[in-house]
């Protein structure tokens, strides 16, 4: 109890010196309305106003709308994939270097051609968000199923374990700590990717609204965006770790 305690205090405590430091800045004089970093008031005045529209609810839900697929998309097609290549040296062979010349592109380099193929459509942003995930996710898996302990093997082939029983009893635990590994990279791009999308070609989304601010020149909208779209990614991640935590405590008790 008292260690999950304090993996809650000190974060809320950090937070808290971070914004009265911002207060007190504000409060001397040290940031001003004409600051490139705007006081903490205009930035509360701006999320009030932001709220009050009735706008938050629906960016954010358009967001959330691309990211969700998005993530689930990536991480089914990132696993399915890399386990196969991790075990099947054949396709790995064929598959693996287009695989590997894709993922070294910069993710931002792909987005317009992915919007000139998929058209300015919800498709293409899911679709970016997808591919996003999908690198992260399929070189885990890859790595985790490539490097499954030879004497495991070796006690499903002596009970003569089907391949099926061998992927499902002997592969696929050994490579989900790998998964949930990469998954966790996955959905920080998952919402470094919608907001590209986002920013290239929407009219809805937290994407959108710092686009919107950026051209408005509004840094403290700036700053009410980033706040909302980098609090949702932290959500998301600790919403996936709780249950990681309830759906495999295993791996707790493992890494203890």
């Amino acid at each position: 109890m008292k260690r999950s305690a304090l993996s809650w205090l000190v974060p809320v405590l950090s937070l808290l010196v971070l914004v009265g430091a911002w207060y007190t800045a504000g409060q001397l004089g040290v940031l001003s309305d004409r600051s490139d970093i705007p006081p903490l008031a205009a930035v509360c005045s701006a999320a009030r106003k932001w709220f009050q529209n009735g706008r938050f609810y629906e960016d954010l839900f358009a967001s959330l709308q691309r990211v969700i697929p998005g993530i689930l998309l990536g991480a089914i097609g990132g696993a399915v994939v890399g386990v196969v290549t991790g075990r099947a040296r054949l396709v790995y062979l064929f598959v693996g270097p287009v695989l590997h010349i894709w993922r070294a592109l910069p993710a931002v380099a792909t987005v317009p051609f992915l919007l000139i193929v998929f058209g300015v459509s919800e498709a293409s942003k899911i679709t970016i968000v997808a591919l996003g995930v999908f690198f992260p996710v399929w070189i885990a898996a890859h790595e985790g199923a490539g490097h499954v302990d030879p004497k495991y093997l070796e006690v499903a082939r002596d009970l003569e374990f089907t391949p099926i029983q061998t992927y499902r009893r002997i592969i696929l635990p050994a490579t989900t700590p790998f998964i949930v590994a990469g998954m966790r990279t996955g959905i920080a791009i998952a919402y470094i990717m919608v907001f590209i999308g986002e920013w290239i070609g929407a009219s809805r989304g937290l994407g959108y609204q710092l686009s919107v601010a950026h051209v408005v020149s509004s840094t403290e909208h700036m700053v009410v965006g980033l706040a909302a779209l980098g609090s949702l990614a932290f959500l998301t991640d600790a919403i996936y770790r709780t249950a990681i935590r309830a759906l495999l405590p295993w791996m707790d008790e493992r890494n203890a």
